[in-house]
């Protein structure tokens, strides 16, 4: 897998707080949504509402969350993260990439969350 980054075709972002929520497509195949700061109930909606537009934009899409620059999640980052998980079904639209915070790591091992998440093992703007 491996060779030259994608380039995106639509690039968008969202400041709401310490949330940044940014988005990328890359071709008809892949969406990348961005999570970095921290995802809290105070914007969890703000994120939700950028994932509902790009489901409903590219319904044939593999949706990855990046999740790699978020440093802090709460119950309703969670919340978000386990209707995301719900929603796809059998398991092959959604992609995680994780984040490597401890307030992050933490929430998502107790809560079971990450048991419920395909992580990707790469980056998908890196693969051919």
């Amino acid at each position: 897998m491996g060779g030259p980054p994608l380039k995106p075709e639509q690039q968008e972002l969202l400041v709401d707080g310490p949330l940044v929520v940014a988005w990328h497509r890359y071709g008809t195949d892949v969406v990348i949504v961005a999570l970095a700061g921290e995802l809290d109930a105070a914007n969890v909606g703000s994120a939700r509402g950028v994932l509902a537009e790009v489901a409903v934009e590219g319904a044939d899409e593999i949706l990855v969350v990046d999740l790699s620059a978020l440093e802090f999640i709460d119950s309703s980052g969670i919340a978000l993260l386990v209707s995301l998980a719900e929603a796809d079904g059998d398991g092959t639209k959604l992609r995680v990439v994780p984040s490597d915070a401890p307030a992050v790591t933490r929430i998502m091992r107790l809560t079971g969350v990450d048991s419920m998440l395909r992580f990707a093992r790469e980056h998908p703007a890196q693969a051919a």
